[in-house]
């Protein structure tokens, strides 16, 4: 079988599987038994995460579809990736500064714990 794991459900993956079958939302509706009115949300509303039922009815109709409808999905599927922010050249020159001072800070902090060590050993 083609396999596309889906890990969580969203409107988008919903609408995929809907559309690898080849239904109307009423269909999708009827064949899933739920409401047309929130297959048409997912429609509407890619990022929507359904709750856990519907998670799980979502799961169990990926896993009923036939090998044809499976192969349909995966097709259309590919996971929608946000470009990583572009970092400016003055957030690379903050980032470099901090790290500097943190570096110094760490050096003054391991300076002080040697003086409380001494001072500790000194008052025993």
């Amino acid at each position: 079988m083609s396999g596309v794991v889906i890990d969580q459900w969203t409107g988008r993956t919903a609408s995929l599987l809907q559309a690898a079958f080849r239904m109307t939302n009423e269909g999708f509706a009827e064949y899933l038994g739920v409401a047309v009115r929130t297959v048409a949300a997912w429609n509407v509303g890619p990022h929507i995460k359904p709750r856990s039922e519907m998670q799980r009815l979502l799961d169990t109709a990926y896993e009923k579809a036939d090998e044809t409808t499976r192969s349909r999905f995966a097709r259309n599927f590919a996971p929608v990736e946000q470009p990583a922010p572009a970092m400016s050249k003055e957030a690379d020159r903050i980032v470099s500064a901090m790290a500097g001072e943190m570096t110094m800070l760490q050096a003054r902090v391991d300076v002080l714990q040697q003086q409380v060590a001494r001072l500790s050993r000194a008052v025993s």
